[in-house]
């Protein structure tokens, strides 16, 4: 519940002066009543004063009305069902202290002041959500409760004497009736409706001139008849020349209202053909860009079933439009993703996100027409955080974007030049075996090869043969390895072997078949062939010491070449 504060009374000026002014002049005239003074209150000649039944009224209804305005909820409705509870006690209170006058013709004024203030309270108990759930029944109850004061002060004005003569069977007390006419103001003046009781306090153009029009049609009948009544009263008219100019006058204003509303109706409508039209050129423009867009842009409901589908959502899935807008977005997905994408899809319609990607859109996998899956980004969005009915999908093929990556990663996986695994792949190859738990990988051999006299080569025959070199180096060596066995070029002309289920003798041999296939090949053929030795260095271990186990080998290559090159040499022998 919000605080209530007096800025709360600013927001509504006009229903919180109508509601102090209806609790004043109640509490005046309950004094008055009270101490039996109630004559000089009374500034209209003829007309009887307030009653018990009407002071109190007006001050519950009164108190009602600020009490809404400041958010005291429970306050203002204790304030209105206890004024509708004491209306009946009133009544009788009433009855058993005014007069009683036989009438056939209508009920007295008691009944019908019990009967208007009895309306005034239910309006008042269910102006917080009849307005907006009842809107025709909440217009009559407004309009039949105004029509009871407006007759009583119409009364008076035209013919005063006559109508009081006969007071409790025709109207109101002229105070009571100009309390009530304050009391609907206060009412209405907070009442929020999109239905006739709302155009007195929305801010429209079109509800402006309405207030405009209510005001006159309120205020110049009232100043004509109460003009042409005197006159005939003074004898300067007569009654039916009177009641002649009166209805002329009455159907010139009429006239005028009909014709202004005319204009303002005619004006309102080519301004609202207008905005339509320009509403439909940006709406043309808008399916055009949507159309043209290249990627695919869905329009979904919260069971998935695509409701529109764009040309590049037909280009993506390799459909026709019309078959993609009778179908369900499930059905494009591959089956084996689809739990995943339907649990996104609902979560994002109970969330209040507007956006499920503003950054980074979601990598998905879709399927084709010819059942090909295809990688795309995805984005959703809708239009409302709460409630939404549907929301928008917008898809981009990443097929490029994947291949892209998979080249980058055999790049970064695979040296260019020798097709041998490169030294990240093999950094990365050796990380997983060290965490591998299966039992072939436990007796593993690692061999460091190295050319002899590379530099001489590339310093005699130039970087082009030293590349050739490389090339068939690392050809031979592959072909000389078992399935299982892997190789990577970790430098410059070196490389290293990981060969795994393997013993001492079983390395010895794979590391001396490797050494004399490359001294047999020659590396480079041309005018003169070009031969070339290498030096192998092995060390035995596990996939948990796999680290270690490269350090050691490399340590039994350099003793290779510091004893003479051209051979094997194992980590560990003497």
């Amino acid at each position: 519940m919000t605080d209530p504060t007096p800025g709360q009374l600013v927001r509504y000026p006009n229903a919180s002066v109508s509601a102090l002014v209806v609790i004043g002049l109640g509490l005046l005239n309950l004094l008055a009543i009270a101490g039996d003074f109630q004559g000089p209150l009374t500034p209209f000649p003829f007309s009887p004063p307030m009653s018990w039944l009407a002071a109190n009224s007006f001050v519950l209804l009164g108190l009602a009305i600020i009490f809404k305005l400041l958010k005291l909820i429970r306050l203002s409705l204790i304030c209105s069902g206890f004024c509708a509870a004491s209306i009946p006690f009133l009544y009788l209170y009433d009855s058993a202290t005014m007069p009683v006058i036989d009438s056939n013709l209508v009920p007295d004024a008691r009944l019908l002041g019990a009967f208007t203030f009895g309306l005034a309270s239910f309006l008042v108990l269910t102006n917080h959500w009849l307005p907006q759930k009842r809107i025709g029944i909440y217009d009559a109850l407004i309009t039949t409760f105004t029509l009871i004061p407006l007759l009583s002060v119409f009364a008076y004005i035209f013919d005063p004497v006559a109508m009081y003569a006969s007071y409790f069977q025709w109207v109101l007390p002229v105070p009571t009736a100009a309390g009530l006419l304050l009391l609907f103001f206060a009412i209405v003046s907070q009442t929020k409706s999109k239905g006739a009781a709302g155009l007195l306090t929305r801010r429209s153009h079109y509800a402006k001139n309405f207030q405009w029009l209510f005001m006159l049609v309120l205020i110049v009948p009232l100043s004509i008849g109460s003009s042409l009544a005197l006159a005939v009263d003074l004898g300067y008219l007569r009654a039916g020349f009177g009641a002649a100019i009166f209805c002329l006058l009455a159907t010139l204003l009429i006239a005028t209202v009909l014709a202004n509303n005319a204009i303002v109706q005619e004006s309102w409508l080519k301004k609202f053909v207008r905005e339509q039209r320009k509403n439909s050129e940006l709406q043309n423009h808008i399916s055009e860009v949507l159309e043209l867009s290249p990627d695919a842009i869905l329009l979904l409901d919260e069971h998935m079933k695509i409701l529109h589908a764009n040309h590049g959502a037909a280009v993506l899935f390799g459909w026709p439009q019309e078959a993609l807008r009778e179908a369900n977005f499930g059905t494009l997905i591959p089956a084996e993703h689809y739990s995943r994408f339907e649990r996104l899809i609902r979560r994002f319609f109970r969330s209040t996100r507007l956006s499920l990607s503003h950054s980074r859109p979601i990598n998905i996998l879709i399927q084709n027409r010819f059942g090909e899956q295809v990688p795309a980004s995805l984005n959703l969005s809708k239009r409302q955080p709460a409630g939404a009915s549907h929301i928008v999908a917008v898809l981009r093929n990443n097929s490029e974007v994947a291949n892209r990556i998979l080249d980058l990663e055999k790049q970064i996986k695979v040296d260019a030049l020798t097709g041998a695994g490169s030294r990240v792949e093999f950094d990365n190859y050796c990380a997983r075996l060290s965490r591998s738990q299966r039992r072939s990988e436990r007796n593993l051999a690692v061999l460091v090869l190295d050319i002899d006299n590379f530099k001489g080569i590339n310093d005699t025959y130039g970087h082009p043969t030293g590349d050739r070199v490389l090339q068939t180096f690392g050809h031979t060596t592959q072909n000389c390895l078992r399935n299982g066995d892997r190789l990577f070029r970790i430098g410059g002309e070196e490389f290293a072997v990981v060969a795994t289920h393997i013993d001492e003798g079983g390395a010895h041999l794979l590391a001396e078949r490797i050494r004399t296939i490359i001294k047999a090949k020659p590396m480079a053929t041309g005018p003169k062939n070009l031969y070339v030795t290498c030096s192998i260095g092995v060390a035995l271990t596990d996939a948990q010491h796999i680290q270690e186990a490269i350090a050691d080998a490399d340590q039994a290559l350099y003793t290779a070449k510091r004893t003479g090159r051209d051979r094997v040499v194992i980590y560990g022998d003497s």
